[in-house]
């Protein structure tokens, strides 16, 4: 039921997915996301590792011009929005197969990364920033296999997602490296 409404909610559009980020990245962020939205006529699923930050993304979202649900009120009535809090557990693995372009939180601030195989393995193009001390080792094979970008800055953040959004070509390609990456490792 809850695909059936992501389905109708995302229609097709393509669909950014800001999967567990942390304090200081969602403020960072927005501002860009806001253009970005507004620009390509995108969708944005944002998922915030700590449930304490649930209702304060929710603030975030409400201080901008972007029309937004919580995945608690996703219901068959919804209003239309751009953007999805994802204030649930247990389902951003299954996010992924909406994604066209990915990008790994708590890794634009020092909190050490999250891990990057989820998207890659659903063949999803990866971005991350320079705070993947958590899994160095992970990173690294992503960068050396060009199976994952890394980024400083929020606007990069958007700009890998704009490149991905406008070339098929490049967004198959990482895409396709990223998986094979974890298929291979």
């Amino acid at each position: 039921e809850a695909a059936a409404l992501l389905d109708r909610l995302i229609g097709s559009r393509k669909v950014l997915i800001l999967g567990s980020t942390m304090q200081g990245e969602d403020e960072a962020l927005l501002p860009h996301v806001e253009r970005f939205v507004r620009e390509r006529d995108a969708f944005v699923i944002i998922a915030p590792r700590k449930p304490e930050r649930f209702d304060l993304v929710a603030a975030l979202l409400s201080t901008t011009s972007l029309p937004f649900l919580r995945r608690s009120e996703l219901r068959d009535d919804s209003p239309a929005a751009n953007v999805l809090l994802l204030d649930s557990f247990g389902e951003l693995a299954r996010m992924y197969r909406y994604a066209s372009a990915a990008f790994v939180g708590g890794t634009l601030e020092p909190f050490g990364g999250h891990n990057p195989i989820e998207p890659a393995a659903a063949g999803v193009p990866v971005a991350f920033g320079p705070s993947m001390s958590n899994f160095r080792e992970i990173a690294g094979v992503f960068l050396a296999n060009d199976a994952a970008v890394q980024v400083q800055s929020a606007d990069q953040v958007i700009e890998f997602a704009e490149n991905v959004f406008d070339d098929d070509v490049l967004r198959l390609k990482l895409g396709s490296r990223a998986r094979e990456t974890v298929l291979q490792n």
